[in-house]
């Protein structure tokens, strides 16, 4: 049977300072925890969020429990939360209101490189390594096999069924059996990208299968810096929540990007023409002394 026993404090530390509210508990099995409950904020409906934690030992305890009242005192406690950065990335564009759609499109697509290598991932579990892991990534394989799509997508649902019919299947056809979609956009993507053929007039085939895909290349640092610039924005938008400590994607080195030896030439000189107009300003402030 489990027993829940409340610790006391020396008698002379009694005497200068209140006990700290931990608890003793044993379980069933013999085990031996302690565990405090604390007040960590306001919940949404204006209530007090009082919130219990556990821990191995007392001095762990003690710990944590100064740790976040502290915190929470000082106003920079943060809530533990499961949401993932797919739904924080989810979550910030749905808020992202009184903008233009084309801007609204551009955030979708820089997140998709963030969704794709650490959408699962939780979001309070996000460190400075994985955005640097993120950048890498990028630049060597952001940009993948265009004959690659996401699994239940527009592309890859109308690839499937176009694979059902070997002898062809028209547009009309297509267009019916994905009624509101954009079809016809969907067929000319992959037509350019070669995973379908079109033999005759408005009908269409699965193309053959590529005997070696292209691999991977990666994508230039102006990509890289927009998609951590959309993405720096949706993690500081959870700091200001006080979900999160700090924004670690913005101490990620953002990419430049390379230097041709016509921008080193144009260097250069400029170096060169700043070098010699100081020269010669010394040289007249010389003439008036």
């Amino acid at each position: 049977m489990s027993t829940d026993k409340q610790l006391s404090e020396p008698e002379q530390a009694s005497r200068t300072r209140r006990a700290e509210p931990i608890t003793q508990h044993i379980a069933k099995n013999g085990t031996v925890s302690y565990w405090f409950q604390a007040d960590v904020g306001t919940k949404p409906d204006g209530s007090r969020d009082r919130r219990r934690f556990t821990y191995r030992t007392k001095a762990e305890a003690r710990r944590a429990f100064r740790r976040i009242t502290s915190e929470v005192a000082a106003g920079i406690y943060t809530r533990r939360t499961a949401i993932t950065v797919d739904d924080a990335c989810d979550q910030w564009l749905d808020g992202r209101r009184g903008i233009r759609r084309v801007t609204l499109e551009g955030y979708r697509n820089d997140l998709k490189p963030v969704r794709r290598y650490l959408g699962g991932k939780r979001l309070q579990q996000i460190v400075k390594a994985d955005g640097d892991a993120l950048v890498e990534l990028m630049l060597t394989k952001g940009r993948g096999s265009p004959k690659h799509y996401q699994p239940g997508s527009l592309s890859s649902r109308v690839a499937e069924l176009i694979g059902q019919h070997p002898e062809g299947i028209s547009a009309s056809a297509l267009a019916a059996a994905f009624p509101g979609e954009d079809v016809h956009t969907c067929l000319s993507g992959l037509v350019r990208a070669a995973r379908i053929t079109r033999p005759r007039r408005a009908v269409y085939v699965l193309a053959g299968p590529a005997e070696v895909d292209p691999p991977p290349r990666g994508v230039k640092p102006v990509s890289v810096r927009s998609t951590l610039t959309t993405f720096g924005m949706v993690v500081q938008s959870f700091v200001d929540q006080g979900m999160l400590p700090r924004n670690v994607i913005a101490l990620v080195e953002r990419p430049a990007d390379a230097m041709t030896d016509e921008d080193a030439d144009t260097a250069k000189s400029w170096t060169g023409w700043v070098a010699e107009s100081m020269t010669r300003t010394s040289r007249r402030s010389d003439l008036w002394r």
